[in-house]
């Protein structure tokens, strides 16, 4: 609220100036002064990470905002908080597609899920620094899904994915993937977020993916053999459990769709 505070003053400060009125000097208390030279910085390394050159006439601010957005949702470098802040700050490029006609949300669901991300199963807890990355990808996407209108579920990008295609995707490979503890914890937040998309868009269900052409429980199973396959690590028993897990969990929601896949 305090960051978007100040945007509001530098921004109606500017509309005085464009008016030809000589604005007032905006003087900010020193908690804004700290906040908005924090939140600078932060800008200029999503920008840098963006390679996104603000001096070239063909990226007006709509373009940097929103990519710079997309990014924090996207880069696994950048803490939930952070992005969330971006989005109060922006909330109208939650639903502005990109050049690749992808939302917030089709970044969001693109992050990669890493092993540091995964809970001690053992009982033992980590140092609080460490912690703090537990499920970080969980957390950014339901800040995506809770700021976002509901609409942007079912917008495809230009190769015709809806975010539940590539949130399909990310569940796979982390589940197939090596270093990971076998806490539930993951397995549990990816079924309850799946199932928010689910919400979000029911249709999304009966839409096959326009590479493949199979429904999403498909997708999952077919994806889930590929990323075993890849694996040069063993995958455990329990991991194996989660994959078939996600598979039963888009199946369940529409049953119809076994006959539709066999044929």
């Amino acid at each position: 609220a305090l960051l978007k505070h100040v945007r509001e003053r530098f921004e109606s400060s500017s509309d005085t100036n464009s008016d030809g009125n000589n604005g007032a000097t905006i003087v900010l208390t020193r908690l804004e002064a700290v906040s908005t030279l924090f939140w600078t910085k932060v800008i200029s390394l999503l920008k840098a990470a963006t390679n996104t050159d603000t001096t070239e006439s063909n990226h007006d601010d709509v373009e940097i905002q929103s990519s710079l957005l997309n990014m924090a949702f996207e880069n696994e470098c950048c803490p939930p908080l952070v992005a969330r802040l971006l989005a109060l700050i922006y909330p109208e490029e939650l639903s502005r597609p990109d050049r690749n006609r992808r939302v917030t949300l089709h970044h969001a669901a693109m992050r990669p899920w890493h092993a540091w991300e995964w809970p001690r199963e053992d009982g033992t807890s980590d140092a609080a620094s460490l912690r703090l990355l537990n499920l970080e990808s969980a957390s950014l996407l339901r800040n995506a899904m809770s700021l976002s209108p509901q609409e942007v579920a079912e917008q495809k990008d230009k190769d015709g994915l809806l975010p539940l295609h590539y949130m399909v995707s990310t569940c796979m490979k982390a589940c197939c993937a090596g270093g990971r503890s076998s806490s539930e914890d993951p397995l549990l937040e990816m079924m309850e977020i799946l199932g928010y998309f689910v919400q979000l868009n029911p249709a999304s269900l009966n839409i096959r993916h326009p590479q493949t052409s199979l429904y999403p429980f498909l997708q999952a199973s077919a994806e889930a053999t590929a990323a075993i396959k890849s694996n040069t690590h063993s995958s455990s028993s329990i991991h194996e459990e989660f994959q078939l897990s996600i598979v039963y969990l888009l199946l369940r929601e529409n049953p119809s769709l076994v006959e539709c896949g066999l044929r």
